[in-house]
């Protein structure tokens, strides 16, 4: 009876062992009421709780799948008191102890050397910042330029040796830790070769260079990346530097990048998505439809799109194909305010503001009372040089008729769209309210989409 009882026993531990494919054991003396394992969730760009316990000097975390590759946290209540790199989902039995003098690691020679990693590439950072303070207390010496450079050349020299010796450092971690997501990491995050001194004088230079460089080391073929704040914060800087530059200096370089992401479905993805919120978002400051063209039409091509987004990159490229710069805007029936029934290409004036709206809705009405507020508006309108026409486009026609009794500006012409032609026939992208266009005599589009904060700067043009 024993020997059944102690081989059932036994089987109940082996499959109970089994079954835990994640484990981790802390062992610490810290003063915490609980301590957690926090994820990192791209969508949100932002570490999230996994999981957590109530305090105690040894916990043991289990979990009967495995966890994602990617870099973890974890956190004495609030606070982070570690990061911890996971690169396989097999072998995920760790300890870690925080009761000697360094964090020890157990089961993850990875994590062990990523804190030998961090420890040293401080003690670099920390020579760098000597030198800073070197020089600018050389500075505040205000030295004849011909005392100074030998001075100023020695700790030149000297930033480079250190920054040898770091990149040496890295590549040497790197080759150790082969195949792992730190050796990843630590590639992906080595800097890239400095531009041409002339490059630094030169704006244009300097911030093409930068674009076109920025991810020389990137790894972009390991989907691991995906699951630590590393990606998001290159393509936070990336998008940064495409706003320094002129979009047909940037597109072309960002489309040679997105070719490149392509080797990982889940990287250009995340890719992709990041600078669409930049420069494919109808509520973005930064919106630039010659960029986002050619990004849909990247995508486009991309052969292993979702029948999902390939529907919807469809339907976006062919939208923002409408209006654009340079473009003859479709003429469409209205009734003025006056009662006229009329169309858009009867309306005469060198230069016409198209103002797309739905007078109830809180932003028409800020923007109009922004334009109110406007004194080269103003006076562009008493100079004859622009008309302002407002356009109600949905089917509630009392909503327009109280808007023209209590709301509607006397120097603007107000209509209505009342046969609806501009939805059914999708004339334009109304999909997000107000929106301005501005076209000049022959109804030829100057500006899509114009920003509140661009009207006085058009204004200017008009009227000088």
């Amino acid at each position: 009876m024993k020997k059944i009882f102690l081989l059932i026993f036994s089987l109940i531990a082996f499959y109970t062992l089994q079954s835990q494919d994640f484990k981790m054991k802390i062992i610490s003396n810290f003063q915490a009421d609980s301590i957690s394992i926090n994820a990192y969730n791209i969508e949100h760009f932002k570490y999230e709780k996994l999981m957590a316990l109530p305090y105690s000097n040894e916990m043991v975390f289990t979990s009967d799948t495995s966890l994602n590759p990617g870099i973890y946290l974890i956190k004495k209540d609030t606070l982070v008191i570690v990061e911890f790199f996971i690169s396989s989902k097999k072998g995920q039995n760790y300890t870690i102890d925080f009761t000697t003098s360094e964090i020890q690691f157990k089961g993850s020679p990875e994590n062990q050397t990523n804190q030998e990693y961090i420890k040293q590439m401080s003690t670099f950072d920390a020579k760098i910042s000597q030198l800073d303070i070197e020089f600018q207390e050389l500075k505040k010496r205000n030295l004849p330029n011909y005392m100074l450079k030998p001075f100023v050349d020695s700790i030149a020299m000297k930033a480079e040796f250190i920054q040898k010796q770091k990149k040496e450092y890295q590549l040497f971690t790197i080759e150790k830790q082969k195949n792992t997501l730190l050796a990843s990491l630590i590639q992906s995050t080595i800097e890239i070769t400095s531009p041409p001194k002339e490059y630094y004088s030169n704006r244009e230079k300097y911030y093409t260079y930068l674009l076109e460089h920025q991810f020389d080391t990137y790894k972009w073929e390991d989907d691991r990346l995906l699951s630590t704040p590393l990606p998001n914060n290159k393509f936070k800087f990336y998008a940064q530097v495409i706003l320094e530059l002129a979009p047909e200096i940037a597109t072309p370089i960002v489309i040679k990048d997105l070719d490149k992401s392509k080797i990982s479905k889940a990287h250009y993805y995340q890719f992709f998505d990041y600078l669409e919120i930049f420069f494919g978002s109808l509520t973005s400051p930064y919106r630039d439809e010659t960029l986002y063209i050619e990004m849909l039409k990247n995508a486009l091509q991309f052969p292993q799109l979702s029948p999902e987004r390939k529907a919807r990159y469809e339907y976006e490229l062919n939208v923002i194909n409408k209006n654009l710069k340079g473009s003859i805007l479709p003429d469409f029936n209205i009734v003025l305010n006056n009662g006229d029934s009329t169309s858009l290409y009867k309306i005469n004036s060198d230069f016409l503001l198209l103002y797309f709206q739905n007078p109830d809705c809180p932003s028409c009405i800020e923007l109009r009372q922004k334009m109110e507020s406007m004194d080269l508006l103003k006076k562009a309108i008493s100079d004859k040089k622009i008309t302002v026409l407002t356009i109600y486009f949905e089917s509630n026609e009392q909503i327009w008729r109280n808007y023209l009794l209590k709301s509607a500006n006397p120097s603007y012409i107000h209509s209505w769209n009342y046969d609806l032609s501009i939805e059914k026939n999708h004339l334009f992208d109304t999909r997000t309210i107000p929106m301005l266009i501005l076209v000049d005599k022959d109804k030829r589009v100057i500006k899509k989409d114009l920003l509140k904060n661009e009207i006085e700067y058009y204004m200017k043009m008009i009227n000088p």
